[in-house]
Parts: C-alpha cells; structure tokens; sequence
C-alpha cells in the first residue's frame, strides 16, 4: 500500500488551509514546512503588521475549521499557535 503526505510550506495561509481539508478528505496526514529561503515568500520573514493580517484571517477561520477538520485538525492549529506566537499574542 503506499502512503501519500502532502506536505505544505508555509508561504500562505491559505494553502495550509487547503491542503489540511483536501487531506482531509483523502484520508492522509499533511506535513508543514517553514519556509525560511529564500526570505521573500516565507509567511515568518514578514513584517510583523503583515503577519497580524494572517493571524487575523486564521483567527476568523479558526471556528469553521475547529469542527471542519477532523485528522489534520492539530496539523493547522499548531500553525496557528506558531503564528500566534511569532506575533507576540501566545
């Protein structure tokens, strides 16, 4: 049998948003990779007013999630622990 991890960088929310439901819904674990080189797309290099936007947007969706996500629930919530913490709001 084989295994299928997606694994996800940390270049958008959105994407480890997507990728969490999508694996979801295929009956696999995803991964998360913190993207950090190069320093441009990589979500904790931005200037901390545009990591607030993120956390702002992860905020308004936690709720929908919390219930949506079933086995990769732990997977997005330590995201947005992470995003959480790197704005200083732990």
């Amino acid at each position: 049998m084989a295994t299928f991890v997606p694994a996800v960088g940390t270049t958008s929310t959105r994407w480890a948003t997507l990728s969490c439901l999508f694996a979801d819904e295929w009956g696999c674990n995803v991964g998360v990779n913190t993207v950090l080189t190069p320093p441009e797309p990589g979500v904790y290099n931005l200037p901390l007013d545009e990591l607030r936007t993120i956390l702002n947007t992860m905020e308004a969706q936690a709720l929908r999630l919390d219930s949506l996500l079933k086995r990769n629930r732990h997977v997005w919530f330590a995201e947005l622990d992470r995003v959480r913490r790197r704005c200083g709001q732990s």
